[in-house]
């Protein structure tokens, strides 16, 4: 071999992609054709590089699946114009992020359909107005892990968001002639997670009014209840590893049981203490523990990145100049 690829020699066949026979003289002419594809019930010579499996009402893709049938999926928010999650090995509905940035926003896309919308993906509580559950209840717009926001909790109390209800889309079958009314499980489903296990993960910050010495913060925590009918079994997480800023993770695995009496999945935030603390909320994201995902915090006015966190949920953070130039990328990691 001579090492140049023009002397290499010559393909024994070439099947065109927009014909279906072996090329050996001109190509036919009578019509065009597609040629032989690989897909997952039969071998081609080509191979289909990217299936897509969802598209939103503005035309984006939310789930793919490539040659290895290994998907990928996407998050939009700030009215479905910006990407706040992108996952590997993720479908579209078993992937979560919230970072109380914009809910100001209208997350809601009307469709085509009368009384037929796409639901804000994933909320706390549920719902796409801004968070308004009382004094103890609200979206600090003076104290974040990333952004400009997160959530208080004041006193003695606990916020939940059923993010789970039991649906089965099966196959349609619609008689000739006949009209069909669109189904629930017909639409792009919102965050409602398959049988597996999952990542859960968070930012937590408590005070008191006075500054706060503790390595661990105790007094917080994240719960959640797995619901079989009559029954519920709970299980809660509790920050753990240093503080970062002031601010310490939490972190749990989740096993969702593939059981026909599932019928509830609700995650709880909780300040259980009536002493005067406070707890922040930040950053919550759901994921399968193999899946590698980003998320992606945006100023709520410019709408420029204000941050990016990466699979491990640490963050890169983005500062301007006047002129909206990134002029500075700040990481965080364990211990800074």
């Amino acid at each position: 071999a001579s090492g140049i690829l023009k002397e290499q020699g010559f393909y024994e066949y070439f099947y065109p992609f927009f014909n279906g026979s072996a090329v050996e003289g001109p190509a036919p002419t009578n019509g065009v054709t597609l040629g032989p594809v690989s897909t997952g019930s039969s071998a081609g010579i080509w191979q289909q590089a990217i299936e897509s499996e969802i598209i939103d009402p503005y035309g984006r893709q939310l789930e793919s699946r490539n040659a290895l049938e290994i998907p990928s999926a996407s998050v939009y928010g700030y009215e479905f114009q910006l990407p706040i999650a992108m996952a590997q090995r993720a479908q579209h509905q078993n992937i979560a992020f919230d970072s109380f940035e914009d809910y100001e926003f209208v997350n809601v896309a009307n469709s085509p359909f009368d009384a037929c919308t796409l639901p804000a993906h994933w909320r706390l509580p549920e719902g796409a107005a801004p968070i308004d559950a009382g004094a103890n209840v609200a979206r600090d717009p003076d104290l974040a892990h990333s952004g400009i926001s997160a959530l208080r909790l004041e006193g003695e109390t606990t916020i939940e968001r059923d993010i789970f209800s039991a649906c089965d889309p099966g196959v349609r079958t619609i008689p000739s002639g006949t009209s069909y009314t669109i189904q629930d499980c017909d639409l792009i489903r919102n965050f409602a997670p398959t049988p597996g296990m999952y990542w859960l993960s968070a930012w937590v910050r408590e005070s008191s009014g006075t500054p706060v010495l503790d390595t661990a913060y105790e007094k917080s925590a994240i719960t959640v209840d797995l619901q079989f009918g009559g029954t519920t079994l709970s299980e809660t997480f509790s920050a753990s590893g240093l503080l970062v800023d002031g601010w310490q993770q939490i972190n749990g695995m989740i096993n969702i049981p593939d059981d026909p009496n599932l019928s509830r999945i609700t995650v709880r935030l909780s300040n259980p203490t009536g002493d005067g603390w406070v707890s922040y909320f930040d950053d919550i994201r759901l994921q399968p523990y193999n899946a590698v995902m980003s998320t992606y915090v945006y100023d709520p006015v410019s709408l420029r990145l204000s941050a990016v966190l990466d699979e491990r949920n640490f963050a890169t953070f983005y500062e301007y100049d006047d002129e909206g130039n990134v002029v500075a990328f700040i990481g965080e990691a364990a211990g800074e």
